[in-house]
């Protein structure tokens, strides 16, 4: 019986050892992707500075990396750009609920409201709220 369990413990050891190597890989992956992906953004923020939607997509890049007044500030320069841009407004209030505060809630509350005073029918504005 004691071996029986010796030879379990093993095998959780080694099951164990190969998540670890396999989560470790899959990070190893995401963290290219994402790195990828950051400078493809930049490549194209060179060409056009101005593009509202190559800068959405910086911030929800920030956003997936957890730096949250990154991202804030982002999808902010994206509607100085353009006003009315919808996954801008949708970004920014995320980033404010994400504050966990009072303030930021009320807030995240006023840009969705924003957003769908100008697209009444989009029902991705719908599920934010």
């Amino acid at each position: 019986r004691a071996a029986c369990s010796i030879e379990e413990a093993m095998k959780i050891c080694i099951a164990s050892t190969d998540s670890r190597q396999q989560a470790d890989e899959k990070k190893k992956k995401l963290m290219n992707l994402e790195t990828s992906a950051s400078n493809d953004i930049n490549e194209s923020l060179q060409a056009n500075a101005e593009n509202g939607y190559t800068i959405v997509l910086r911030g929800l890049l920030q956003f997936h990396k957890k730096r949250y007044r990154d991202a804030r500030e982002t999808f902010k320069n994206a509607l100085q750009a353009d006003p009315q841009n919808v996954p801008a407004m949708l970004g920014r209030a995320c980033t404010q609920f994400h504050r966990n505060t009072e303030d930021g809630y009320k807030e995240a509350l006023r840009i969705y409201r924003q957003a769908l005073r100008l697209h009444p029918g989009c029902v991705g504005i719908r599920n934010g709220i």
